[in-house]
């Protein structure tokens, strides 16, 4: 603002603010609570599922390749390719995020969590990893 520094203002701008609501330390009303979130399917359990579709496309030769499958669903070639290596995980893996329920909490495994397991060619040491990470 103009002038703000005259008249032996230190530099703080000060400006009327029009009280709106009281503020105290006493919780806001619980007229209104928000209703509880609906349980769902873990993204990941999604994500594998599609993962073994286009896995059975590929097979049947309905799709023709991963660069197809990320035209027909508007995804990147990366995105598709880190979808797909979810099938490289141990079958104790995907049969442990098969049997994921659902959850209204927030995911504690995702794909991202599980990218660098997939890469471990050893079955063996994919699920000493990744029971690792479920334990951290």
């Amino acid at each position: 603002p103009k002038n703000a520094f005259k008249n032996g203002n230190g530099g703080n701008l000060v400006r009327p603010v029009r009280m709106v609501q009281a503020i105290g330390a006493s919780r806001p009303s619980q007229a209104n609570p928000r209703p509880p979130k609906a349980p769902k399917v873990p993204r990941v359990k999604e994500l594998l599922l599609q993962a073994q579709e286009w896995q059975k496309m590929l097979e049947s030769g309905q799709i023709k390749d991963q660069v197809e499958i990320a035209r027909q669903e508007g995804l990147s070639r990366a995105r598709v390719t880190q979808i797909m290596s979810l099938l490289r995980l141990a079958p104790e893996i995907q049969d442990y995020i098969l049997n994921l329920p659902k959850s209204s909490r927030r995911p504690t495994i995702t794909d991202r969590f599980l990218r660098p397991i997939s890469g471990i060619k050893d079955d063996r040491r994919q699920i000493e990893k990744f029971q690792e990470l479920l334990r951290s």
